[in-house]
């Protein structure tokens, strides 16, 4: 098994050296669509980290074509054609329906409010000053 994972940054050793007891990774922090075509046309992948940002079709899923299983971080599928990965026996394992895991993260919307009060009230300087 030959994983790629597209989404290295801040990537945690421990998940990294699990993903490794798998088989070969390469990281790679890809955004242009033509250049990942070729990435997966050099090597036999047979998973992949996907990201946000990407189309993960019928055209992708031609130049990866030991393909086994595609992962993504995200509740949302609408990046990648499940009808075509469905036909080639492509696994696609998301958190679209894990909610009880997500019950546990805050959401961005949360983060952002909490951003913007933050900007508002000045509380890093304020905090700086005490």
């Amino acid at each position: 098994m030959r994983i790629l994972h597209l989404e290295p940054q801040r990537y945690p050793k421990e998940a990294k050296d699990l993903l490794e007891a798998q088989g070969p990774i390469d990281f790679a922090d890809c955004h242009d669509p033509e250049r990942l075509l070729k990435l997966v046309a050099e090597q036999p992948y047979t998973a992949v980290f996907v990201k946000l940002g990407l189309s993960f079709d019928a055209a992708f899923m031609d130049a990866c074509p030991t393909l086994t299983h595609l992962v993504t971080p995200t509740t949302g599928l609408n990046h990648i054609d499940l009808k075509e990965a469905e036909q080639r026996g492509i696994t696609v394992l998301s958190l679209k329906g894990e909610t009880e895991l997500l019950d546990t993260i805050k959401s961005t919307a949360e983060h952002t409010w909490a951003l913007l009060l933050m900007l508002m009230r000045h509380l890093q300087e304020a905090t700086a000053d005490v």
